[in-house]
């Protein structure tokens, strides 16, 4: 497998809150994406806490083997690390009221080359996707914001959704008082048609189209450089936040 990453400021922040990261060992890979929210800092202490305790737990606590038609051992291990992700968030807030409100998105993939077993997880607004080797991009998870609870849940229209004044709001979060609400997908089956996964912040996806994401990931540069094209792409078209990108190449095969 074949890993890449990149974040950036952008022009109109006064600190990156994003965090990207993309672990491997043996035939595992991990690829992690936070978007943090909060003042004073919380934001980053979030999206910093969330990968750096899911980096340890990666390299001492995860299961050593794994079945693509049985994924409870990985949900198991996931749902444990975000309890000590929240206990790490709690413990750096120290009763400071402004922290206890920090937050961040989570989003990413889990791959095991072995077993071909791939799983895609989201919490809040950051987004997974994948590419097939035919060249197509397909989104897996689904926005957790007020949106989509209006539209799929409310059954309001997505012009009326739309105009709702706090629609891009989200539903789900990973902090000490924020509602969590965890998405999983098992994608093993499609395992041998999949050449990559992608995860982005709203940085990027909220200013480049589904083509032009699909066009970048084409270009066959190497995962780094496709991860910082996407991110100088989405900045040309004037994103208003921090940008984040991470890839997951799997093997030809």
């Amino acid at each position: 497998m074949d890993i890449g990453k990149n974040s950036n400021i952008g022009t109109k922040r006064l600190e990156n809150q994003d965090r990207v990261d993309v672990l491997q060992r043996d035939t595992f890979a991990l690829l992690l994406l936070c978007d943090g929210m909060g003042g004073h800092f919380g934001g980053s202490l979030a999206s910093t806490i969330t990968i750096n305790v899911f980096k340890n737990e990666f390299f001492t606590t995860l299961p050593e083997s794994f079945d693509s038609n049985n994924i409870n051992n990985f949900v198991q291990w996931f749902q444990n690390t975000l309890e000590k992700v929240k206990t790490n968030m709690k413990n750096a807030a120290n009763g400071d009221e402004a922290k206890m409100d920090m937050g961040t998105t989570l989003t990413g993939a889990f791959v095991d080359s072995k077993s071909k077993t791939i799983i895609i997880f989201n919490i809040g607004d950051s987004r997974t996707f994948l590419l097939t080797k035919n060249g197509d991009l397909h989104q897996i998870t689904k926005d957790h914001n007020v949106y989509n609870k209006l539209v799929l849940e409310d059954g309001w229209s997505k012009i009326d959704a739309l105009k709702f004044k706090g629609w891009r709001a989200l539903t789900s979060a990973l902090g000490p008082l924020k509602k969590t609400k965890l998405e999983i997908h098992n994608v093993s089956d499609h395992y041998n048609i999949i050449q990559m996964l992608l995860s982005t912040s709203d940085g990027v996806h909220g200013f480049l189209d589904n083509m032009a994401i699909t066009q970048i990931l084409k270009t066959k540069e190497n995962p780094d450089d496709t991860c910082e094209i996407l991110v100088e792409q989405a900045m040309l078209n004037h994103s208003n936040d921090n940008l984040s990108a991470g890839i997951i190449v799997l093997d030809e095969k």
